[in-house]
């Protein structure tokens, strides 16, 4: 888990929308047609979309981006074909006197279910419970129990579990997805704006939190789970590394560091094992298999993971490269904060708090 112009749209048709689970708006934008607006690199394209999203994740099983709208509903982004930028969007979530009230129906973020990447979760806090929808039309196909206002989520991928901490940072739910059922809910102190962290193998209770007392690991058999260890950083993001399961890395809040942190080699506690300085004070991280991205809120900062070497003595994590990205945007994106990022296949898209639209940013090569 990681934190927190003008468009031209195709009109819907009332009566459509009176019987249709999901809205479907192709987004028209740019000089060509495309939604897109490219820099001079051609490295950073602007994807206009039909509503601002946040937290967006990659969904390999449609190969679309998929986020979270600020009325609380799921979006769906075309990012490749004929058409990127087009949008769909689910039902509002929650009952209607939820809807009506004006309350957190919708949790903070979104993740794929590791048993079934054709389903997405998205926490409804005010019902303690979180939602399936199915990813391809975005609809709603069942519930899970979610603990207490469930509203941050995150997967254990190997083992099944899914995890969810309230908005208060005050506690994880451990949900089994292939019992479909509550294991526990373990008390943590991460407080408002705490992080949360899945392992991405294993066959354990595996999770980090990041929160004001620092960074915990907190791993079990059984619930509940036994705190193995904490570094005293508060941290601003986090993410795991996706080889070694172990690993994770964390923005240090307000610092320009970013820290690799791992298992003792007693296999209790953790430990700094890596650092890198990213110029500014680092907002959002992503990962994949061999490369770590940390997007400060003007560049996105690129680094090798080194999952299986590991770093050097003194523990510098090696650079890749700094992309400026902000250079490349107009209008309100050029100043707009940060409200998410995307690890995809080939691409970094990043999303703009009150922006319409997702920042895609070409991988450099090997």
């Amino acid at each position: 888990m990681t934190r927190p112009g003008s468009l031209r749209r195709r009109p819907a048709l009332a009566a459509a929308a009176a019987v249709l689970v999901i809205t479907v708006t192709a987004v028209l934008g740019g000089c060509s047609g495309s939604g897109q607006s490219t820099s001079a690199s051609g490295s950073v394209t602007m994807l206009r979309t039909s509503t601002p999203l946040r937290e967006p994740i990659w969904s390999s099983h449609v190969g679309r981006l998929l986020g979270v709208t600020p009325d609380g509903r799921v979006a769906s982004v075309a990012v490749t074909g004929d058409h990127p930028g087009d949008t769909m969007l689910s039902e509002p979530l929650g009952e209607a006197d939820e809807v009506a009230a004006g309350g957190k129906t919708a949790g903070e973020n979104l993740a794929i279910n590791p048993l079934d990447d054709s389903i997405v979760f998205i926490a409804m806090p005010a019902q303690g419970r979180i939602a399936e929808l199915r990813i391809g039309g975005l609809r709603p196909v069942g519930s899970l129990p979610g603990g207490p206002a469930p509203d941050t989520l995150a997967v254990e991928a190997g083992a099944g579990i899914l995890l969810a901490m309230p908005a208060d940072g005050s506690s994880v739910a451990v949900i089994d997805l292939h019992l479909r059922k509550l294991e526990g809910v373990q008390p943590v102190d991460a407080g408002p704006g705490g992080g949360l962290s899945g392992a991405g193998r294993g066959r354990t209770i595996d999770f980090h939190v990041t929160g004001r007392g620092g960074v915990s690991h907190y791993k079990s058999h059984t619930m509940p789970a036994e705190e193995s260890g904490t570094v005293p950083v508060a941290a601003q993001a986090i993410a795991g590394d996706r080889t070694k399961s172990s690993r994770v890395y964390v923005a240090e809040r307000d610092t320009e560091r970013l820290l690799a942190l791992d298992t003792k080699r007693t296999l209790t506690g953790l430990e700094e094992v890596g650092h890198a300085e990213l110029g500014a004070p680092g907002r959002y991280i992503g990962t994949d298999n061999t490369r770590v991205y940390a997007a400060t809120e003007t560049a996105l900062v690129v680094l090798e993971a080194n999952s299986f070497e590991g770093f050097p003595r003194d523990g510098a994590i090696p650079h890749v490269r700094t992309i400026d990205f902000r250079q490349s945007l107009d209008g309100a994106a050029r100043t707009a904060p940060l409200s998410g990022l995307a690890v995809g296949p080939d691409r970094i898209y990043l999303t703009l708090e009150g922006v319409s639209g997702v920042v895609s940013i070409a991988k450099p090569q090997l």
